[in-house]
């Protein structure tokens, strides 16, 4: 099922882990995602964002402060040998 499909239907939405990316990070990732059912989804487009339950940016391009469409609370990080490379974060519904 499309994503443009899944977003509005909220049984479907619901099960299905969802996480926006910025665009430029977006297109190295999303095949990852897809491999295990779920969706990576790009955070500027407004329509999937305010679905998507998580959103992932890198430290050194963290514009979730940025964020006017909703609220984000970090929920982790995400490391690489010990180095803290991206912040997680939850849209607060």
């Amino acid at each position: 099922m499309p994503y443009e499909e899944l977003i509005y239907k909220s049984n479907y939405i619901n099960k299905v882990l969802s996480v926006g990316f910025q665009e430029k990070y977006y297109t190295q990732i999303w095949p990852f995602f897809r491999e295990t059912n779920d969706w990576a989804v790009i955070e500027e487009l407004r329509p999937f964002a305010v679905k998507t339950r998580y959103f992932v940016y890198p430290v050194w391009n963290d514009e979730s402060p940025a964020e006017w469409r909703f609220s984000l609370r970090k929920v982790g990080e995400i490391k690489v040998r010990g180095t803290v490379v991206y912040n997680v974060y939850e849209r607060i519904i």
